[in-house]
């Protein structure tokens, strides 16, 4: 990776960036758009969205239905009044994460554009904090995604290696290289080598630069 730094660096940074994107839309507060915590208020709503017999009727055609029926269905009252409040600001994760999205991610805060970087400095957001916030994000989920469908999502996804096999042949590249300029060496000091032991005039040989090269 060394080898292109520039190309790297913007990767990487743009996969920050998504990343931060897509968490703060998760964990939006506003009211009047597609987030987690409008979910968790639409199913406290809705709880008789999950009754036994409503779920049979949307999974009637699935063939297990019967078994899945067997399991509760209706979402524990107390459970998801704890997941509604770790998805609102009075988790102070999210509240933090509030703060970069209104200044940073979302919207350019007026003070951070005139070099007042206090309120971010104040609020960091660390890899461990974020990791958590998605961990729990996809939990809350597909715990009600499961109740209510018998379905969920998976953390990992088909071709999430594939860097590694990019990086694989990179570095194949790298080694291959090396071992070009390794013979292209060999053969000049050879060359010189020879000219030395024959005492040919205009040592080094005319064109052939020094084993550096």
């Amino acid at each position: 990776m060394n080898h292109s730094p520039g190309f790297w660096n913007l990767s990487m940074a743009s996969i920050r960036d998504s990343r931060m994107h897509h968490l703060c839309r998760i964990y939006d507060q506003n009211a009047k758009s597609l987030n987690l915590v409008n979910l968790l208020h639409t199913i406290q709503e809705n709880l008789h969205l999950f009754d036994t017999a409503n779920f049979r009727e949307r999974l009637k055609d699935n063939s297990f239905v019967d078994s899945l029926s067997e399991h509760p269905r209706r979402p524990d009252e107390k459970a998801l009044e704890e997941h509604i409040a770790y998805c609102s600001c009075s988790n102070p994760l999210v509240r933090k994460l509030m703060i970069w999205r209104n200044n940073i991610i979302a919207h350019r805060g007026v003070g951070l554009s005139l070099g007042k970087k206090e309120i971010l400095e104040s609020n960091p957001i660390p890899q461990e904090e974020i990791e958590s916030l998605l961990d729990q994000a996809l939990e809350i989920f597909n715990h009600y995604s499961y109740l209510f469908r018998a379905s969920i999502w998976m953390s990992d996804m088909t071709g999430q290696d594939d860097y590694k096999s990019c990086l694989k042949l990179l570095h194949l590249g790298v080694h291959k290289n090396d071992e070009n300029l390794a013979k292209e060496r060999d053969r000049i000091l050879s060359i010189m080598n020879e000219s030395a032991e024959q005492g040919v005039a205009g040592y080094p040989p005319q064109g052939v630069g020094s084993p550096e090269r």
